[in-house]
């Protein structure tokens, strides 16, 4: 009884906590335009297309939070002389969670500009303008006006006004993304950006509650020895939003399976990785992810270590991913 109460206490505390931070995957680096619309186009290839899932909380709730995205980004206007592109990509994310089934769809048009400051070394500019919508279900919620001393009766006045059971909202994010190859092993990269820029509403209820503005940090690399089958990809990603903030710091040991040839490049490349990270006082999270030419599969899984820990028995959620990456220079070789 101690422990059910416990989880009520905390679920409740978890679902407001919610309601003023965005959604966030464990393998960040996976798709860095979903967090910086910098990075828009920053890959190996011309068309990159990626679909993610991640489910938390089902040990502590029967409507755990569920994220369903999908995204694809390209670089047009490619100017080899002095390595620069314009990058176009597209998000949509799907959240739901609770009782309620409270669901926030979101779409939004990622642009960014790459220049070359120095040989390899590139940096770029991007805008995502957004649009959001968020709904419901109020008639599966209670409320304390409908408490009778025993039960609930939902055939009494909740009290609550409602402003509207749906909201929709247009937002814009920024973001600044470096990115180096320091050789033909080795590379870094480096990202700051900035979400909800114009703080849109963000409550059903009668109130003027707002989005806080998002600052994000994010950074990585890929190093390894000349001829070595073993590279190690250290990341990490800082955030603030309002009073919430996050940590997540790791690195992915990369294993060598297939050494791409000279023909195709990297585009039959294949590996493996496993990694270890941590999001300070929250959880501690490892991964698996599998890489053969173009096709990328990666699973996470999160144990949570925060307070919440005694109601999920350290059960945080299960993450997937997939991507798959193009080059059309290739497919259009293979025709000839």
């Amino acid at each position: 009884m101690r422990k059910l109460a416990f989880s009520i206490l905390a679920l409740i505390i978890f679902i407001n906590g919610q309601a003023q931070q965005d959604r966030h995957y464990s393998m960040f680096y996976a798709a860095p335009m979903t967090i910086n619309p910098g990075a828009t186009g920053f890959f190996p290839g011309d068309i990159q297309v990626f679909t993610g899932f991640k489910n938390q909380w089902k040990s502590i709730s029967s409507n755990p939070y569920n994220t369903i995205s999908a995204s694809l980004d390209t670089k047009v206007m490619k100017n080899k002389s002095n390595n620069s592109f314009l990058g176009l990509g597209v998000n949509f994310y799907n959240d739901k969670s609770g009782d309620s089934q409270l669901t926030t769809n979101i779409a939004n048009i990622s642009i960014n500009y790459a220049i070359e400051i120095a040989d390899n070394h590139q940096l770029a500019l991007g805008v995502q303008p957004s649009f959001f919508q968020r709904f419901a279900s109020m008639e599966s919620l209670t409320w304390d006006q409908q408490w009778t001393g025993s039960t609930f009766d939902t055939n009494l006045e909740n009290g609550e006004t409602l402003i509207t059971d749906k909201s929709f909202q247009f937002d814009i994010n920024s973001g600044l993304y470096y990115f180096g190859k320091l050789n033909n092993q080795n590379s870094i990269n480096f990202g700051v950006s900035v979400a909800h820029l114009l703080t849109p509403q963000n409550t059903l209820l009668n109130g003027n509650e707002n989005l806080y503005q998002k600052y994000t940090i994010h950074g990585g690399g890929e190093f390894s020895k000349n001829g070595s089958k073993l590279a190690f990809s250290p990341n990490l990603i800082y955030f603030k939003q309002g009073p919430n903030q996050s940590l997540s710091i790791g690195n992915d040991f990369i294993y060598s399976l297939k050494e791409s040839s000279k023909y195709t490049g990297y585009y039959d490349k294949s590996t493996i990785s496993l990694g270890s990270y941590l999001r300070i006082g929250d959880a501690f999270y490892t991964t698996l992810f599998l890489n053969f030419a173009e096709f990328s599969l990666g699973v996470s899984y999160d144990l949570n270590m925060s307070g919440l820990s005694v109601a999920t028995d350290g059960r945080g959620g299960m993450e997937m991913l997939l991507r798959y990456r193009i080059n059309l220079s290739k497919s259009a070789a293979a025709s000839l």
